[in-house]
């Protein structure tokens, strides 16, 4: 068999597969998400997993990254500037998520409407980025075993797509500082809006819970990461059963970590 038949061999079987894995994992999607502990079992491969089955959106500037302000205005007119630190227990939340949901699921999706050059600073910012107290710097990627290529670095044009991305990707949780995001998620997806200034609060939240009212809407409003850990883990109530089977170091990690976040 030739090279471009092997090819396109290949390729009716990528369509295939992806014919038949859709819309399992679209009903999935539309599941309870207490309800997906229960099998213990893979969606599309249907094996036992030692993960939860979730995936996770988040944005990046407001929540992971926090903006320098002084007297009420950015220190610095580049989104991501070179002195920006990452949110206190940043690092610790996203390693513990990607300990209980696996890299796979996680991804970032950054808004960006200049051709990719602000979205590509930001990465860049990542992989060199200040630790909350500015005491050191550090690799983001490498810290947190976030993984780091295009699959997982997903790039909108506008906030208004965030809400397509989340219902393309099957996103069970998607965190963002901009409350205006909550009007275009789909109701599947439950919105951590990290709603830290005060401004924005009082003009969004009142938007934000008639919607929810409507049952067009599930949303937490979160002021750090402890508190998005917090609710994510209240959809999975059973979710120390995960730990069952790991290896002794990574249930030690898992631990330790869950402890730092849970800790008043």
């Amino acid at each position: 068999m030739t090279r471009n038949k092997k090819r396109h061999h290949s390729l009716l079987e990528r369509r295939e597969a992806s014919v038949v894995r859709k819309p399992r994992l679209q009903a999935i999607w539309k599941r309870p998400l207490s309800k997906r502990l229960a099998s213990r079992k893979h969606p599309v491969t249907g094996e036992p997993t030692k993960y939860l089955w979730g995936r996770i959106g988040l944005d990046m500037g407001g929540d992971l990254v926090t903006r320098l302000y002084e007297n009420g205005e950015p220190i610095l007119k580049e989104n991501f500037p070179q002195d920006s630190r990452l949110f206190p227990y940043a690092i610790e939340a996203v390693r513990f998520l990607v300990l209980l949901f696996e890299a796979e699921y996680l991804v970032i999706v950054k808004n960006d409407d200049d051709k990719g050059v602000v979205a590509r600073e930001a990465r860049e910012t990542l992989h060199n980025v200040q630790l909350h107290d500015g005491s050191k710097r550090i690799n983001f990627f490498k810290e947190t075993g976030f993984l780091d290529d295009r699959k997982h670095w997903l790039v909108t044009k506008h906030r208004t797509q965030k809400g397509g991305f989340c219902k393309r990707h099957l996103l069970n949780f998607f965190v963002d500082d901009k409350a205006e995001v909550g009007r275009y998620l789909p109701r599947n997806t439950v919105f951590l809006w990290f709603g830290t200034e005060a401004k924005e609060r009082e003009e969004h939240r009142e938007a934000l819970l008639a919607r929810a009212r409507r049952g067009r809407l599930k949303f937490q409003q979160v002021t750090d990461w402890k508190r998005a850990v917090a609710e994510i883990l209240r959809h999975y109530p059973n979710w120390e059963e995960c730990l069952q089977g790991r290896p002794q170091a990574e249930q030690e990690e898992m631990e330790m970590l869950h402890n730092l976040l849970m800790a008043a």
